[in-house]
């Protein structure tokens, strides 16, 4: 990543990418243009037989008291690979901190704050990865993602939410980012949480989900599809706007 410059593709071969076994320096810097590739088959998002697998993480320089493993650059793309940052609290697996980054077929798991935490940026592409056991939140639309298109992901078994939003951010299904959905939102603590203090639309549709027919629900308790703050805490937060047209259940839903 130190050498890479803008158009060029690095390809990893399988193996664990950290600081114990080979001296890795953390967070990984991902130049903006550059292509890291994980090399094998996608279809295996980092695992499989030969699994490809960044564990670590670093000081985020932006970002005081968090640690993070990847910081992805303006169009950059990551893409087959395990990515776990057990460095204790307050942890990323990457941030998104630069514009229109395409995240493909990995596996994030085992962040305590944020699998992927969007801060202000825009226009990614999320597709096809394995966003699962996350102690915190698998995806969170912290501080940005407009415009971004999150589509045929498996989001399960995070310990906070499935996806979070704390601004209008990312389309889950029929927004106007132009995403199909196809996502699996299912087994997590709440599949979706919005937490928002001014008025957000979210486009949630052609999801599966732990129930079919959804609407927000009061009490975020646990197994929930959708908890809104707002509808618990009206001073501090605000309802969204939460379109969930055409759900459908998960193949395996935790609370059918």
């Amino acid at each position: 990543m130190t050498q890479a410059t803008s158009g060029s593709t690095v390809k990893a071969l399988p193996g664990i990418y950290d600081t114990l076994n080979n001296q890795e320096v953390f967070p990984i810097t991902v130049p903006d243009g550059v292509l890291l590739i994980g090399d094998g088959d996608e279809a295996n998002k980092g695992g499989g037989s030969n699994p490809i697998t960044i564990f670590g993480g670093g000081s985020a320089p932006a970002f005081p008291g968090i640690i993070v493993a990847l910081l992805p650059g303006t169009g950059s793309t990551i893409a087959n690979f395990t990515i776990t940052n057990a460095s204790g609290n307050f942890h990323d697996g990457l941030i998104l901190s630069k514009n229109s980054v395409v995240l493909r077929n990995n596996t994030i798991t085992g962040q305590s704050r944020y699998g992927i935490n969007v801060d202000a940026s825009t226009d990614h592409v999320i597709t096809g990865n394995h966003i699962v056991n996350n102690p915190g939140s698998g995806l969170g639309f912290v501080n940005g993602g407009v415009r971004s298109k999150v589509e045929n992901n498996l989001i399960t078994g995070n310990g906070a939410a499935g996806v979070e939003y704390d601004v209008d951010g990312g389309d889950l299904g029929g927004g106007s980012a132009g995403s199909t959905g196809g996502n699996t939102i299912s087994c997590n603590t709440n599949d979706l949480l919005a937490a928002a203090q001014t008025p957000i639309t979210i486009s949630a549709a052609n999801n599966f989900w732990d129930h079919a027919n959804l609407s927000p629900t009061v009490g975020c308790s646990p197994g929930n599809d959708i908890c809104d703050f707002g509808t618990l805490d009206p001073i501090n937060y605000t309802t969204a706007t939460i379109n969930t047209s055409n759900a459908a259940p998960a193949p395996s839903p935790c609370s059918p």
